[in-house]
């Protein structure tokens, strides 16, 4: 089991798809469980962070775009710098930047929490929050806090339940407060913040990669969604116009922006499908279909792993060599390849067939092949 650049790349190519397979879920999907999203997010970024090769998998040859990607990669820039290393250190860079950036976001977070003036057990808001929680069984601690950094409710942590409220919010009824409540704490049950802030690492890491992009579009859909169908599950249609006007009724409150590290209560993102789909409820999902898609991402994800693509040329810069001459390589398609430690490979149709020994090849049907030195 060893980790090579062609590895990564196939790393890359097939967590995007698999990720792919969950974003058009969690668009265009209706009903789908949330733990079958996730499972296929999962799948994507298991095999996104481990992009390993195994000896006994197929290598592929390929003649086209790889070798030609490789001469590209192996120019020299400036002092001696190479086109891959100079991307490889952009790539660097920005990451660390945007890495920086991140904790930035959550020591600015952290300051707001602690500048928030925490809500006392006896006020009608702390009651009502209490009310909420017993209607959805949690008898855990929680803490409430006044900001005026934000004109939303939102959940900032998954540790434990900590909503910050605007406080423009403290002149509204009751029954809105035990709505938001409800809202924010489903969010802590079900771990929406960590899930936010992972995607956003994500996105800190493969910036280049608009898969993550849509990946994070998808993911906050999806959290409000599932959200909004767990708390309006037991309510009668006038409440449910209730929820949906006491989000309206925050909205109106000011154009803040909205937190990149907390789950807010009222965004005007997605806004439509939410409303859609609490006064509609959509049909189910064809299980055929959802099931499909699954299945389709867990074969794609085990084997990705049984296969391995590489360029045609052996690394180094004349590629194959044929009695130390360098070769056209668009027209070999039947050969060995030897290598340092005395092995040859043989290769037929662009695929690995097996190793040889230097005793195997002087047998049919390898005796007579051309035989091609790596670098």
């Amino acid at each position: 089991m060893t980790v090579s650049v062609y590895s990564l790349i196939m790393s890359l190519i097939c967590s995007s798809l698999v990720f792919w397979i969950g974003i058009i879920l969690a668009t265009y999907g209706k009903r789908v469980r949330l733990k079958l999203i996730l499972l296929i997010y999962m799948l994507g970024a298991a095999r996104l962070f481990l992009p390993v090769e195994f000896r006994n998998g197929k290598v592929v040859m390929e003649f086209n775009i790889y070798p030609m990607l490789r001469r590209i990669g192996r120019k020299e820039l400036i002092g001696g710098i190479t086109v891959s290393a100079f991307l490889i250190m952009i790539w660097a860079g920005v990451s660390i930047l945007l890495l920086l950036c991140f904790l930035k976001e959550l020591s600015k977070l952290k300051k707001i929490v602690a500048d928030a003036g925490t809500v006392l057990g006896d006020g009608k808001l702390y009651e009502a929050c209490q009310k909420a929680a017993g209607q959805l069984g949690y008898t855990g601690e929680f803490t409430i806090a006044v900001t005026k950094d934000f004109s939303t409710p939102v959940s900032v942590s998954f540790l434990k339940p900590v909503i910050l409220v605007p406080e423009q919010m403290l002149a509204f009824p009751e029954t809105e407060f035990v709505g938001f409540f409800k809202h924010e704490l489903i969010h802590f049950l079900r771990k929406d913040v960590g899930k936010q802030r992972a995607v956003k690492l994500l996105q800190c890491l493969f910036w280049w990669n608009p898969v993550v992009y849509f990946l994070k579009i998808c993911t906050e859909q999806m959290i409000e969604l599932q959200c909004d169908t767990r708390v309006c599950r037991d309510m009668l249609e006038e409440e449910k116009v209730a929820y949906l006007d006491s989000i309206l009724h925050v909205l109106k409150l000011g154009n803040k922006k909205e937190p990149e590290l907390g789950i807010g209560y009222a965004k005007s993102a997605f806004l439509k499908r939410r409303f859609e789909e609490v006064l509609e409820p959509p049909k189910k999902q064809s299980g055929g279909l959802t099931m499909f898609l699954a299945v389709i991402s867990v074969a794609l994800f085990l084997v990705s792993y049984m296969f391995l693509v590489q360029p045609a040329g052996t690394p180094g810069e004349k590629g194959f060599l044929n009695n130390g001459e360098a070769i056209d390589e668009e027209y070999v398609s039947d050969f060995l390849i030897k290598y340092p430690d005395g092995t040859y490979v043989y290769t037929k149709d662009m695929v690995r067939r097996n190793v040889l020994t230097e005793d195997e090849i002087k047998q049919p049907p390898y005796a007579g092949l051309p035989i091609y030195e790596s670098e």
